[in-house]
């Protein structure tokens, strides 16, 4: 398969980390028939193709794309081969996991209700440490046979050793090319759009809608943050990486 013109980015979307605004960003820059999958083929909620139909469907393109984004792992950027760039953003854990309860209650009809009790019996109704989960680990994209039972079982199995977890997901991420926080999104799209050879934007707004209230109480939130503590150690310190990064490029600048 030979690769489309231009620099190729695999952008790996983790889900409530500003990344709808980083997808249309990005969609912004590259042509339509440069993406996979197709923006027609994104609906929304959480509307990436089913890990199968994406892998399938990127296996029958004549061309690499430039663009492929998606609720997948990280290693899925070797589908674009060697060369191309991954991007990926991380958000405080509980903040996030917040802003995923209210997708849950908004718009997939689990209801306020059935939350509170949820929460009441000490039950976060969502995956946990899944910033985490997302990118330790490699599903092997060289190896079709079981891809999409083995990307569903990269992201739900027990996480286990959560040191050697941790140490996984930072080497992945240092290793992918683009890498930073909600909070440092500016610098980090500005790094992104000077390697897809792209005017420099600003990140568009993502959520216009009414806020929900969920009602969480103190109590609630200290459940997230125990049920996320891995999230949130591989946050801080891709966190302080990132600030390390801004500190060296201001010292160059003066």
């Amino acid at each position: 398969m030979n690769s489309a013109q231009g620099e190729s980015l695999y952008f790996c979307h983790i889900p409530k980390t500003a990344g709808t605004s980083v997808r249309y960003l990005l969609e912004s820059v590259v042509e339509e028939d440069q993406t996979y999958p197709l923006s027609a083929d994104i609906r929304h909620p959480r509307g990436y193709p089913l890990f199968g139909d994406f892998v399938g469907g990127f296996v029958a393109l004549p061309t690499k794309p430039r663009l492929v984004r998606g609720h997948y792992h990280l290693s899925c950027g070797r589908l674009l081969g060697e060369n191309a760039k991954s991007l990926v953003i991380f958000r405080d854990p509980v903040a996030r996991v917040v802003s995923e309860l209210k997708v849950l209650v908004g718009l997939q009809g689990f209801g306020q209700d059935r939350l509170r009790r949820s929460m009441d019996s000490g039950i976060v109704p969502n995956l946990d440490n899944l910033q985490t989960r997302m990118v330790r680990g490699d599903i092997d994209v060289a190896e079709p046979n079981g891809l999409s039972d083995r990307h569903h079982l990269l992201i739900t199995e027990p996480i286990g050793d959560e040191t050697r977890a941790l140490e996984e997901a930072m080497a992945a991420v240092s290793s992918c090319g683009f890498y930073g926080t909600v909070e440092g999104l500016g610098p980090l799209m500005t790094d992104v759009l000077d390697y897809l050879g792209a005017p420099r934007t600003q990140v568009p707004r993502e959520n216009t809608a009414e806020p929900i209230d969920l009602g969480l109480t103190a109590v609630d939130l200290e459940l997230i943050a125990e049920r996320n503590a891995l999230d949130a150690r591989l946050y801080e310190e891709v966190r302080k990486q990132e600030r390390a990064r801004l500190a060296l490029s201001e010292a160059s600048r003066t």
